[in-house]
């Protein structure tokens, strides 16, 4: 990037550190990452439920994602999952189980 601001094919904004996260988005992102967790961890063993069934529940609760939107894409979900796996907060199964 550095490279193209020198040769001025790009901006040097863009070399600007990006702006830190508040603390109120922190707080949200670690609500949700243990709201995922806990949905899922409060389901039976053998019947963990699906991506798309985490999603629903969480848009039947109101929840709305990172990004404010009203609908969870199963993709957003498995991206909560694994990072609530990463912290140690989901019981049992592998990631490669929720797909």
């Amino acid at each position: 990037m550095r490279r193209l601001v020198a040769d001025g094919l790009a901006q040097p904004e863009l070399l600007k550190a990006a702006p830190r996260r508040s603390k109120k988005a922190v707080a949200q992102a670690k609500r949700l990452l243990e709201l995922v967790a806990t949905i899922h961890n409060a389901a039976e063993a053998e019947r963990k439920p699906t991506l798309a069934r985490i999603g629903r529940q969480l848009e039947r609760q109101g929840v709305r994602t990172a990004t404010g939107a009203k609908t969870w894409a199963p993709s957003s979900v498995k991206s909560l999952l694994d990072r609530a796996r990463e912290q140690g907060l989901l019981d049992g199964l592998p990631s490669s189980a929720m797909e």
